[in-house]
């Protein structure tokens, strides 16, 4: 099935689902009592895209963001017509906006002259274009040219350096904690994820793309348990530390695709901190079962962070958690307790079904609290011989079982 061709109208739904930047929340209800009781409107906004853009780049000029902008120039242009941070003021456009494709841009974007105006462009160049090149080449008339092409986009935006985009991210970041976004104590996630490339993707300075070999399941729907085979994956790794409640990212690193998740978590989490520093702090840190190091572990500990990660099934403290969670269910159903543990339930009432045939079960989640769990991984060593010594001392950490 063919990809749903955007609209005008499209963009402006999405514009309209984003304005406020998200600081109120919708509430139907209350508007309509308003209404009723007090039977005014203070004020009626027209949503218009030129006026909304225009907004939101005069917000990044006022919390000096527009200099970082500035800087992703890579100055490999020569003779320019125009300024390369209008091809990022593009760019900011069409992500806004939510159009899916630099091919859609033609229609939603570069042949609107109130948003090209935005950019800088008079009604002429969105007419005609900003130059002649490539007119003698075609055989059939275009109607409204649009300022530039997307190609030129797309040429452009592939040299800027990995090292550039993390610098503006970091900057931007560090931004907004100086107005006050983020809250005073934060509970973040750290996480990796690939940016996968095509094996045909040339990069700009020639060097080869990024690869790592791995297992991965073919992508068959009717088989969704098909056995695993090696593939080779090109591309990039991103390290990304990000705020669940404001969904605000706090921090980004790239390398590549091949590096372990371990390599720059430190790092990246160190970066978050510098970011907000002054204005917020990281109370702790969720992460999954790739960062399970206890060099990295004990780093994070070490300036007072509180640590969430989820234990793998063959790992010593995983079966021990799990063997002192049953006999605690055990002595929980006999009345008594373990020490050390804490049992608790909970029973939720769900309808299953509709109609004749709903039905009412009950559902019950036991968790299982474990105060001290001996940890002889979870050391500034990490995993060595030390644990075998008779004065070494074990990390105690806290587990919750799910039953």
């Amino acid at each position: 099935m063919g990809r749903r061709v955007q609209k005008p109208d499209d963009l402006r739904t999405r514009l309209g689902e984003i304005a406020g930047w998200q600081t109120a929340t919708r509430d139907d209800r209350q508007v309509a009592q308003e209404l009723h009781a007090t039977r005014a409107i203070e004020r009626v906004h027209a949503l218009d895209e030129a006026a909304f853009f225009d907004e939101f780049f005069h917000y990044l000029k006022s919390i000096e963001v527009w200099p970082l902008l500035e800087r992703l120039d890579p100055a490999k242009r020569l003779g320019p017509l125009y300024p390369f941070v209008q091809l990022i003021l593009f760019t900011l456009m069409r992500c806004v906006g939510g159009v899916q494709s630099l091919l859609a841009t033609h229609d939603l974007l570069l042949t609107d002259e109130a948003l090209m105006g935005v950019l800088g462009f008079n009604a002429y160049q969105v007419e005609h274009g900003a130059t002649a090149r490539g007119l003698g080449q075609r055989t059939q008339p275009l109607g409204v040219r649009g300022p530039f092409s997307y190609e030129t986009v797309a040429d452009n935006l592939v040299a800027i350096s990995p090292a550039a985009l993390v610098e503006l991210f970091n900057g931007a970041v560090r931004c907004l904690a100086r107005q006050g976004v983020f809250a005073k104590h934060l509970d973040v996630v750290l996480d990796a994820t690939d940016d996968e490339a095509t094996p045909t993707y040339q990069t700009d300075d020639g060097r080869p793309v990024p690869r790592v070999l791995r297992e991965k399941r073919p992508e068959v729907r009717a088989n969704r348990h098909a056995q695993k085979v090696e593939v080779t994956v090109y591309g990039w790794k991103l390290w990304i530390v990000w705020e669940p409640q404001s969904k605000i990212p706090l921090a980004m690193t790239i390398d590549d695709i091949q590096e372990s998740d371990n390599q720059h978590a430190y790092a990246v989490l160190a970066q978050a901190r510098k970011n907000i520093e002054g204005y917020a702090t990281i109370r702790s840190v969720a992460l999954d079962r790739g960062f399970l190091d206890g060099k990295l572990l004990a780093a994070i500990e070490a300036d007072g962070i509180l640590i969430y990660i989820p234990a793998k099934s063959n790992m010593t403290v995983t079966q021990e958690a799990r063997s002192i969670a049953r006999r605690a269910a055990a002595a929980a159903a006999q009345g008594r307790s373990v020490e050390g543990c804490v049992y608790r339930e909970r029973h939720d009432t769900v309808t299953r079904g509709s109609g004749q045939k709903a039905r009412t079960e009950t559902r019950t989640t036991t968790l299982v609290g474990i105060g001290e769990l001996p940890c002889d991984w979870w050391t500034p060593h990490g995993s060595s011989s030390q644990a075998h010594r008779k004065d070494f001392l074990p990390k105690l950490v806290r587990a919750t079982v799910v039953l």
